[in-house]
């Protein structure tokens, strides 16, 4: 189970193997408890068997006579005990250090394990000694038998429940808490939400939102959801496998209303008809470069709208000829645009601004990024 949780994620496992140590954990927890179960089992017959010997050796009134019916060990039996709970007791120490660094439950589970056998052979250490040196103390040997039953039994439980957390999918409430203290400490995010953490393996995947300002580019908001992730990542490189960060805008959405509300393809569509009705020359000409939509609520939006001068192309004949309009023209028309998007339903606001380039820019950015390419070999982008 160790070597197959560590094997990577594939079409069947897309989320890893590390399940199969949570199963490994299981199989291991009901060995403890049928190991408990066997220690309790077997003391308890043999405080019957001394007491029913003791009962015997009363009425016969023959003192130790009675007595060999409960058969007593020797030395080399004491001595084998003693070996037995120093080497159990060292593996359970080193598997559980490795365990622990490794973050790994099965590797702990066998180590808990190992401690059961020497709880079992500290068990048969005493028992050897009292039949040795105090045999009329032989039920108290069995008693606390009884004892270490119930710690093998309980550890056995522990484990047992660990695995099915884990198998279940069941959140670690603290880690989440770490989580989002972390995550809000990243700059741009407002708040956190919709967090989840499952815990696989010796990690956890989580899954959670955080909500950044509603006008910020897709892009912006994508940075900070990475800038989140690796923040977390390298919080927790132990407890964290991976995280998947969503981003969402500071709103308050009604999922009744998100489903009957325009997009923002609708309203771009709906600013460039009303531009092309009321300036069919300049909508054909290219001045609206780019309509923005913020969603306010699930009812309401703002709009921004840019707008060009048209750059090194509107030159003094198209002025003149009223194909691109002058710097004097530019506010009345954007003043015209403001007041004819504001009387479309569901609109709050609006901001029309004006780009003084040619608009090329993002262009000239990705033929520099190519030659920069050619030209080394060495040049990577992110």
């Amino acid at each position: 189970a160790f070597k197959t949780t560590r094997l990577p994620a594939d079409s069947d496992h897309p989320y890893g193997h590390g399940k199969f140590e949570s199963i490994g954990s299981l199989f291991l927890s009901l060995t403890l408890l049928a190991t408990g179960l066997s220690v309790g089992s077997w003391s308890y017959q043999k405080m019957h068997q001394v007491l029913l010997a003791t009962s015997k050796s009363r009425l016969a009134t023959a003192g130790a006579a009675a007595l060999p019916a409960v058969a007593l060990p020797g030395w080399p039996a004491l001595l084998l005990a003693g070996l037995s709970i120093a080497s159990k007791e060292w593996l359970f120490r080193i598997t559980k250090q490795v365990g622990e660094s490794m973050n790994s439950q099965i590797l702990i589970a066998n180590a808990w394990h190992h401690r059961s056998d020497s709880f079992s052979s500290v068990l048969s250490l005493a028992s050897i000694a009292i039949a040795i040196f105090l045999p009329g103390l032989l039920v108290a040997d069995s008693a606390a038998g009884i004892m270490v039953a119930g710690m093998i039994c309980l550890t056995g439980a522990e484990v047992l429940v660990e695995s099915v957390r884990q198998l279940t999918d069941a959140s670690d409430e603290v880690l989440v808490g770490e989580i989002i203290k972390v995550s809000r400490t990243v700059e741009g995010v407002q708040d956190v939400k919709n967090i989840r953490a499952r815990g696989v393996g010796s990690g956890n995947l989580v899954d959670m939102t955080v909500l950044t300002d509603m006008k910020l580019s897709s892009s912006a908001a994508h940075a900070i959801a990475e800038r989140t992730r690796f923040a977390v990542m390298d919080r927790f490189p132990s407890e964290v496998l991976d995280v998947l960060v969503r981003t969402q805008s500071a709103q308050t959405v009604c999922p009744l209303l998100s489903r009957t509300q325009k997009t923002a393809f609708d309203v771009e569509r709906d600013v460039r008809g009303i531009v092309a009705a009321k300036y069919p020359q300049l909508e054909s000409a290219g001045f609206i470069q780019r309509v923005t939509v913020h969603y306010v609520n699930s009812a309401m939006m703002s709009v921004e709208i840019l707008i060009g001068s048209g750059g090194d192309n509107a030159n003094e004949k198209d002025v003149k000829e009223g194909i691109m309009p002058s710097f004097l023209d530019v506010k009345r028309i954007a003043n015209d645009i403001k007041e004819e998007v504001m009387k479309m339903s569901d609109i709050v606001a609006v901001e029309v601004a004006l780009s003084l380039t040619d608009g090329h820019e993002k262009e000239d950015a990705v033929h520099l990024v190519q030659k920069m390419r050619t030209s080394d070999s060495s040049f990577r982008t992110a």
